[in-house]
């Protein structure tokens, strides 16, 4: 079964190298897609989250629920 993992994201940059290398760890053995869904980041986070392989999809921050149901919509596989 492949599997995606999904990441709502917002001005992260600071801290996100060091949480992607450590969720890419688990990338051979855990999960298939890296989906970040980022609301509207000036900080860097959509280009640090598409160097480590993540594909990035924007979407202004409607809530925590909505945007979490948006980002479940936007992976390829089962989250």
């Amino acid at each position: 079964m492949r599997t995606s993992l999904v990441m709502p994201t917002w001005n992260a940059g600071p801290l996100l190298d060091e949480v992607l290398e450590s969720v890419l760890a688990l990338r051979d053995t855990r999960f298939d897609e890296l989906c970040a869904v980022d609301s509207g980041s000036t900080d860097g986070t959509q280009e640090i989250a598409r160097a480590h392989g993540a594909r990035v999809v924007e979407n202004a921050w409607p809530g925590y629920g909505p945007q979490k149901r948006f980002a479940e919509d936007q992976c390829r596989n089962d989250w």
